[in-house]
């Protein structure tokens, strides 16, 4: 059996050829020693366990996913209605941390503000859409879209798990939800 040397050719260009882009002068194959990997190939068993080991952790759990998504809808359901003033502010109260709860207020009296010009009627918010990103860290990341009229806008935000306070209420038989929302941005 012979064996032959693998090369390894340079990555395709994937700047932009502007003025900051230099040459490299790495256009020459480089060899590279075989290694056990390599070896291994001819050995289907051993290539399908290197296989094995190299495949990523399977993803979330899925029921993590879907209470942390469940969440997010809720919760964003809620901060647009509080900014419409369709909800009171103290509905915010389960769902996000008192920063986000400020920001969302300022946010309400601001579009309020800007309703009560004469010949202003600003349609209402409506959620469209949510994605959810687990994090490794126990929190989550979310981010999505609303509507205000024919305008669609973003949003992102990040939730935890919520701090044990006075400011806390827990709900009736279940107690403290199992997520806040401790950063948002809307668009």
């Amino acid at each position: 059996m012979e064996t032959s040397r693998v090369v390894v050719r340079p990555a395709p260009r994937f700047e932009h050829p502007g003025r900051w882009a230099v040459e490299c002068g790495c256009t020459a194959p480089v060899p590279v020693e075989e290694t056990a990997a390599d070896r291994r190939a001819d050995d289907p068993v051993a290539a399908t366990r290197a296989v094995a080991d190299r495949t990523p952790a399977p993803g979330p759990p899925a029921a993590q996913l879907a209470s942390a998504r469940a969440f997010a809808v809720a919760a964003m359901t809620v901060v647009l209605e509080v900014i419409d003033r369709r909800r009171p502010v103290g509905a915010l109260d389960p769902f996000v941390a008192a920063p986000v709860a400020d920001h969302v207020i300022a946010r309400g009296k601001a579009r309020h503000e800007s309703r009560a010009l004469p010949g202003s009627s600003a349609p209402g918010l409506r959620l469209r859409r949510v994605h959810i990103q687990l994090g490794v860290d126990g929190a989550a990341e979310f981010f999505g879209s609303y509507t205000c009229g024919d305008r669609v806008r973003a949003f992102a935000g990040r939730m935890g798990v919520p701090p044990r306070g006075p400011r806390r209420r827990g709900r009736a038989g279940g107690g403290v939800p199992a997520w806040q929302v401790q950063g948002l941005m809307l668009g």
